[in-house]
């Protein structure tokens, strides 16, 4: 840390020293939910109040439950009064800055200065800002000290925590919406399939908040976020759709499934009743031998990317060669069981 942290009264280090951040109410200018703490150092931040979200996304939604320690924190050190005081001795006495203060700096020092003798005396508090990790020190001394006053309901909260781009790429990525399931179709159509006939699956999707946007024939969502300055957008994009089947005696072809499944099936359903035994599938299963609650699953899995740049704005394509895997999350899925019987003549 740095010096002027070392110049606060010892009973302030003491507690800094012990204390573990705690949960904090909402900033009294937003009603963002301020930050929760799971213990240490990992803290799940809940700013969604204070960040600035656009595209698909739903406030309240974690999909991953993403946790990041907050680059930094606030402590109080006082009201008007006291608190002042407090800065303008450290402030003036200062080595480092040998009385030499500029910028942010030297408009706090005036601040405080008015007000440590103000009477009737100004209601708030005071709060400094301390790093969680000396690489984050710069970051954290931009604004080291900061007054707050009172909200509309008398309410003194702590400023907004500062974050990272890649802070902001994650919360992004936890409020991300992705499309539902909404039922599978096949052919054979209902719950009855027959031994070596080919059985084509697709899917249907209920579309996120803000609609599916698309690529390459592929769809995929977007979620920028942004605060005081800094930002990120983070893209998740479609796969084809995967399918899996429990059950004996099968074969799968997935050659040439869409993010939908089979192409043949959405577009043609009636030449694809016609298919008989042995007849081309594009997407789905044959299953070899009679059994039953053979069930047919089928994924979409979701790969997400994300960009430090707060100029990329959802509704545009994830960057070519630009954006940074974070990763899979959790797919959109669906099954169905069948039973199969032996081939009869037609496929139902």
């Amino acid at each position: 840390m740095k010096t002027r942290i070392f110049l606060i009264a010892g009973a302030v280090l003491l507690a800094l020293a012990s204390m573990l951040i705690v949960p904090g109410a909402a900033h009294a200018s937003t009603g963002g939910p301020g930050i929760t703490c799971s213990g240490g150092s990992s803290c799940m931040i809940e700013v969604e109040n204070e960040v600035h979200f656009g595209g698909n996304y739903s406030q309240g939604t974690d999909n991953l439950g993403i946790s990041v320690t907050p680059p930094c924190y606030w402590t109080p050190l006082g009201n008007a009064h006291t608190g002042s005081i407090t800065i303008v001795a450290n402030l003036a006495d200062s080595q480092e800055y040998g009385g030499q203060l500029t910028g942010i700096l030297e408009q706090i020092y005036q601040q405080a200065y008015k007000m440590q003798n103000e009477n009737p005396m100004p209601p708030g508090e005071w709060y400094m800002q301390l790093s969680t990790s000396a690489q984050y020190d710069a970051l954290c001394d931009k604004v080291p000290f900061e007054f707050v006053t009172p909200s509309k309901g008398g309410a003194v909260n702590p400023p907004p925590v500062p974050l990272t781009p890649r802070d902001l790429a994650e919360l992004a990525i936890a409020v991300m919406q992705f499309p539902t399931a909404n039922g599978m179709t096949t052919s054979p159509k209902g719950l009855t399939t027959y031994s070596n006939l080919p059985t084509f699956v697709a899917v249907k999707m209920r579309p996120p908040v803000g609609g599916l946007h698309y690529s390459g024939g592929m769809p995929y969502v977007a979620v920028s976020a942004q605060l005081a300055g800094a930002g990120a957008t983070a893209w998740g994009y479609a796969s084809t759709l995967k399918l899996n089947v429990s059950g004996t005696g099968y074969s799968l072809t997935t050659s040439g499934c869409g993010y939908l499944g089979s192409p043949e099936l959405i577009k043609e359903p009636a030449v694809v009743a016609r298919v008989g035994t042995g007849g081309h599938l594009d997407c789905g299963v044959t299953f070899r031998e009679p059994q039953q609650g053979a069930q047919v699953t089928a994924k979409n899995v979701w790969t997400v990317c994300y960009v430090l740049q707060p100029e990329n704005e959802p509704g545009t394509a994830p960057p070519v060669g630009a954006c940074h895997v974070y990763g899979q999350m959790n797919p959109t899925e669906w099954n169905k069981d069948f039973n199969v019987e032996e081939i009869q003549a037609g496929n139902g």
